[in-house]
């Protein structure tokens, strides 16, 4: 009796064992919908390696506005309405504004990186404090003259090599950015500053990408794996290196600058001269800039590229805004920010180009730091929230015809919606994030990419190049996008000519009037950089 006893008491044991161990992976009851889990991994598997945007969009129009996802005994909420935004994130931000823990960030970039930090880290508030001074109304307009010459540049590095956009894009989005936070520009595509940060942007969100490394975040015992059956570990700390050299050697070059009394009125120069130059102030000092630096280039790159590939692709809606631009400007001058507000229907193309490629389309999960209830859902604590900015702005019951870039609709009314939709929450900014994690660069951003698309539309002419040995015309799908953590749309062959010899002339003599502002962030040209601003 007492074998059979026990045997029976090791059944039982083993059956709740197998019992727990199969309800991991499951929804629990309060949770939204969602599709089918596995026992174990949840939806693990229904992830994509790419564009998981396009899935979680879809997994929209099935589920609705919020539904769930398990990975393991891991929460993914997915909300893809402006409504669940504010619900969810605006008016319960103060438990809705966490950050999952990333090992990686830890370790590649010192722990500064306010995206992944806690919104309660000291590093985090102090970071948000000095970007709110950085990037203030007052500060922003601070910044105008340089944003300015830099798209002067982008004019005539255009007009000269325009096959190049894509890089020249680039070189203007991280120049304006590394301008205004170090007081450090870079005139080429090539220059070594630019090239630095592209690898390292690079090889960050490859290493940060599901399917490239072991689930450190979700098993922590896998850190502690040997290094030789660890590549991820040699990476990491290779990445680490150059992460901390390029950064670290900004921050010095700003300090040799003020010790020789060369000052340009960077954001940096102006937290050393205030602030006391320890550690901890140094630190903070270097994640404000980086956040802008990163979170500032990348995005406006994205826009600029998106923008190429729609009007080349849209030669109605670029005729359009000719008239419009020259209408206001005549054929006097160039235009300058201030003109964007006589200008409705290129306010719509900027609309539109933020909503048919949002560059973010799902942005960083929150985190809930304690349990939540919405409507009749409960979303418990520790739970990742996901914004599907890429389904919020292609809701075919919203917008009509989302799939299609189609500037007018921002015209019929504020938000580009179909005529009797519920715009509760809706706003033309939401690929900015929400709550307490929205992005603080709003204005800056906004700035960058006016004065970019403003400038390019009124001296540009762009089409899709013709094949050069059929002659015929190739067709290009806009909705092919790049296969990167923020989007655009991709390279494709464009033909960038200026409107005319006038305005072949104004951006030649813009340029040059622009490269007094330039010098001032000048001081640290490598002889490379120097021979070619003297040339070009």
């Amino acid at each position: 009796m007492a074998l059979i006893a026990s045997v029976l008491i090791v059944v039982l044991a083993l059956s709740w064992l197998l019992n727990r161990l199969l309800k991991i992976g499951s929804r629990e009851l309060g949770l939204p919908p969602g599709p089918p889990t596995l026992p174990i991994i949840g939806n693990l598997l229904d992830f994509p390696k790419t564009a998981i945007y396009l899935r979680f969009t879809e997994w929209a129009r099935t589920y609705g506005e919020i539904y769930s996802l398990k990975i393991g005994r891991g929460t993914v909420v997915v909300i893809s309405s402006p409504r669940m935004v504010r619900e969810l994130l605006d008016k319960h931000s103060a438990v809705t504004s966490g950050r999952q823990s990333l090992h990686f960030a830890k370790i590649v970039q010192d722990d500064i990186n306010v995206a992944f930090l806690q919104a309660t880290d000291p590093t985090c508030k102090g970071v948000r404090r000095g970007l709110q001074y950085l990037l203030s109304k007052e500060a922003c307009a601070g910044h105008l003259p340089i944003q300015q010459a830099e798209a002067s540049q982008l004019m005539y590095d255009l007009m000269k090599q325009p096959d190049a956009y894509f890089n020249h894009m680039e070189r203007f989005s991280f120049s304006s950015m590394l301008s205004a936070t170090f007081g450090v520009r870079c005139p080429r595509t090539d220059s070594k500053v630019l090239q630095e940060f592209s690898q390292i942007e690079h090889d960050w969100e490859r290493l940060i990408t599901p399917g490239h490394h072991p689930p450190i975040d979700l098993i922590p015992l896998l850190r502690y794996v040997p290094e030789r059956w660890a590549k991820w570990k040699g990476i990491s700390r290779d990445l680490e290196a150059r992460f901390k050299r390029l950064y670290h050697g900004l921050v010095e070059t700003c300090e040799n600058r003020m010790e020789r009394e060369e000052h340009n009125g960077s954001f940096m120069e102006n937290i050393l001269r205030s602030g006391e130059r320890n550690e901890s102030s140094r630190r903070t000092a270097l994640a404000i800039c980086f956040a802008a630096v990163e979170g500032g280039s990348i995005t406006t790159t994205a826009f600029m590229r998106t923008l190429v590939c729609c009007l080349a692709t849209h030669p109605d809606a670029q005729k359009r805004a000719h008239e419009e631009i020259d209408r206001v400007l005549g054929s006097s001058r160039m235009p300058v920010l201030e003109d964007i507000e006589q200008m409705p229907y290129i306010q719509a193309i900027i609309k539109e180009v933020q909503r048919f490629c949002p560059p973010a389309p799902f942005g960083l999960p929150h985190l809930s730091t304690a349990e939540v209830t919405v409507g009749e859902y409960v979303i418990p604590k520790n739970s990742s929230i996901i914004m599907n900015i890429y389904g919020i702005y292609h809701d075919e019951e919203v917008y009509e015809k989302p799939y299609m870039f189609y500037p007018d609709r921002f015209l019929q009314n504020e938000f580009g919606t179909i005529a009797g939709t519920d715009d509760t929450g809706r706003r033309n900014d939401l690929h900015f994030g929400a709550g307490r994690r929205i992005c603080p660069g709003i204005l800056l951003g906004t700035n960058a990419t006016t004065i970019a698309a403003l400038n390019f539309i009124w001296g540009f002419n762009v089409d899709v190049k013709s094949d050069p040995e059929t002659g015929n015309r190739p067709s290009i799908d806009t909705n092919t996008f790049t296969k990167t953590f923020v989007i655009s749309c991709v390279e494709i062959p464009a033909d960038i000519r200026p409107r005319s010899d006038l305005h072949a002339t104004m951006i030649r003599s813009q340029y040059s009037a622009s490269r007094e502002t330039m010098k001032n962030f000048e001081h640290e040209l490598s002889p490379e950089d120097v021979v070619f601003v003297n040339s070009w």
